[in-house]
């Protein structure tokens, strides 16, 4: 069964990823990091090696890209510890044990770099287009955060029970929430406020009083306020805590629902704020939207330049090394 979440999303103080936390290098058999462009055929690697280990019966974690769903980051296959990411920029990751528990497998050695330079005109016009969306859209984020209004609590540190992520994001698809499906078969506590006031503050409790139990968690934060949780798993438990309330809330069945008291001076409160937020929202997807569509010409480029029989051979190797450091 495959699971989808989010590594890192766009957020009103930037990109935020908690690619580290997909799995630590201590509690892994193997960490493969993937090198290469737009279009070298990294989401096609890792969307194969989902089909082969889920074809073998294992649970595997699928995070997509916020800024094209179908375009996948990485893949975890926690109970064989096997993580498998693009380690390429926005969130550019080394191995922090070379030759050992880590590997790079790069695919840029399987581009014919005459054909990019063919292209090179026209890559470095869309680059630079692209560049100007991408700040564009940053901007819009900003805005959409000083409406959202929540205070800031600092963004969460790393802990060693905590294992940080989103499951939503803002796309150039729309508003994407995997909650629902991410949380099936657990027992879900939906938390409520207006304007979601005192949700972040209320989980946050929620996970200091497991770490201080000796549970671990899974801390999931909401890309609109990225220093509040929005959604807190633990999973010794099989206990979910939902964000039930707001633009991403999570929307399938609850055990129990605990509503928080509104805080006057805080979140949403007036209708015209909406209003405002949604019309942003709005420019902000399309933004996102105008940016994708650069990225995908990009891509074509790329794509046209990938020895593919060689990227098959690289896919089959890094499913056979997987396979056998599971063993």
């Amino acid at each position: 069964m495959t699971k989808y979440l989010f590594a890192g999303a766009g957020s009103p103080i930037g990109f935020i990823d908690f690619f580290d936390d997909i799995l630590t290098v201590k509690e892994a058999k193997r960490r493969i990091f993937l090198k290469g462009s737009s279009g070298s055929g990294k989401s096609t690697l890792l969307k194969k090696i989902n089909t082969a280990l889920s074809a073998a019966g294992h649970g595997v974690e699928a995070f997509q890209c916020s800024n094209d769903i179908n375009s996948w980051d990485g893949v975890c296959i926690p109970d064989i510890g096997i993580s498998v990411v693009d380690a390429t920029a926005p969130h550019s990751r080394d191995p922090q044990l070379p030759g050992g528990t880590d590997k790079i497998f790069d695919l840029a050695k399987y581009i014919d770099s005459a054909k990019i330079d063919d292209n090179k005109e026209e890559l470095l016009k869309l680059f630079a287009h692209k560049k100007v969306l991408t700040n564009k859209a940053q901007a819009l984020f900003a805005a959409l955060g000083a409406i959202y209004d929540l205070p800031d609590l600092g963004l969460a540190p790393a802990h060693p029970l905590a294992r940080r992520g989103f499951l939503s994001a803002i796309t150039p698809d729309g508003l994407i929430s995997n909650a629902d499906e991410f949380f099936a078969g657990c027992d879900v506590v939906g938390i409520e406020s207006p304007g979601e006031a005192g949700i972040g503050e209320f989980l946050a409790h929620k996970q200091a009083a497991a770490h201080a139990a000796g549970l671990a968690t899974r801390a999931f934060y909401n890309p609109l306020a990225p220093s509040h949780i929005q959604h807190l798993l633990i999973p010794a438990e099989n206990k979910a805590y939902a964000t039930i309330s707001g633009y991403l809330p999570y929307t399938a069945q609850v055990k129990e629902k605990i509503h928080l008291p509104e805080i006057p001076t805080i979140g949403r409160i007036f209708e015209k704020d909406d209003e405002l937020f949604n019309a942003i929202l709005e420019n902000t997807i399309e933004t996102m939207l105008d940016s994708r569509k650069l990225h995908m010409r990009i891509e074509e480029i790329y794509v046209d330049a990938v020895n593919f029989r060689n990227l098959d051979a690289l896919t089959e190797s890094v499913i056979a090394e997987i396979i056998s450091s599971s063993e």
